[in-house]
């Protein structure tokens, strides 16, 4: 099966609501801002138990020999230890995800393996991991996730990237691609070599959040589709800044910015705009 990379999906799928009531806000807001600007989007009766819905949905969408599209459903088997919430996550695939997607004539594919939506990073050549994951599946380790990957997904170059103080597994506030564009967090810049990952890259200096559950000030945090960037905004100086940056360097995209009132409510939470969809 070949990845369809972000930037290849026209809509996005929301969860509609969160336990905390602040996220759910949150959701209803960036909603609205959807709608005014003629976005995509799917919302599915579900409460997520964290605010990470990301990572409820799929890890990766593929075509497969003849077109179809497939969803890669993880497992919650190792990395959640409440009962209830891995129970409430069941329910919610198999009576709500699985249904919908299957109702876009979507197939579903089950990998055994927990490697959440947020723990990955991808275009249509390669693919990045939290270091994170291969603790989130002990038993079979680096070698497990690479036969994984191998079994599903044709050429393409695996990499479990160097993550100091990786609390989360969330990869995807870190490091991201636009086509073939790796962007990462200048914070890495001692640990990796960006040019092994594409031959163009841009490092960002992202501003230090006022503690470490805090995504405030992350702007790899946005939501690529077909055509169009989101980009979070904090209401910072630095979000002009960020903006000019991604409209020289991405002109084939429509770049918007999502409010700052969104972005910090999530980002209190230790979440980003592309942490609360999916897409397809």
């Amino acid at each position: 099966m070949r990845l369809i990379p972000e930037h290849k999906t026209k809509t996005l799928i929301l969860a509609d609501s969160s336990l905390y009531p602040e996220v759910s806000k949150a959701i209803g807001s960036f909603i609205s801002f959807l709608k005014a600007n003629g976005i995509s989007f799917q919302t599915l009766p579900f409460q997520s138990p964290t605010p990470w819905i990301r990572d409820w949905f799929y890890t990766f969408l593929c075509h497969d020999l003849n077109n179809n599209i497939v969803f890669c459903v993880n497992s919650m088997k190792e990395s959640y230890e409440t009962r209830r919430m891995r129970k409430k996550i069941d329910l919610f695939q198999r009576d709500v995800l699985v249904p919908y997607l299957r109702s876009r004539g979507s197939v579903e594919y089950r990998p055994g393996i927990n490697l959440d939506g947020g723990s990955v990073s991808y275009n249509d050549r390669i693919c990045l991991i939290s270091s994170k994951a291969l603790v989130h599946n002990s038993i079979c380790g680096y070698e497990g996730i690479r036969n994984y990957l191998d079994s599903i997904i044709s050429d393409i170059s695996l990499h479990i990237m160097p993550y100091p103080g990786d609390f989360t597994g969330h990869i995807d506030g870190s490091f991201r691609f636009v086509e073939n564009t790796f962007l990462y967090d200048s914070i890495f810049d001692p640990f990796i070599d960006p040019s092994v990952y594409s031959d163009d890259f841009i490092s960002i200096d992202l501003p230090e959040p006022p503690n470490i559950n805090n995504a405030f000030g992350d702007y790899l945090g946005f939501i690529l589709m077909e055509g169009k960037i989101l980009l979070p905004s904090f209401g910072i100086p630095q979000d002009n800044e960020i903006l000019s940056l991604f409209k020289e360097r991405f002109r084939d995209y429509t770049i918007i910015q999502i409010p700052s009132d969104i972005c910090i409510t999530l980002a209190d939470y230790t979440a980003t705009p592309h942490c609360i969809v999916s897409q397809i």
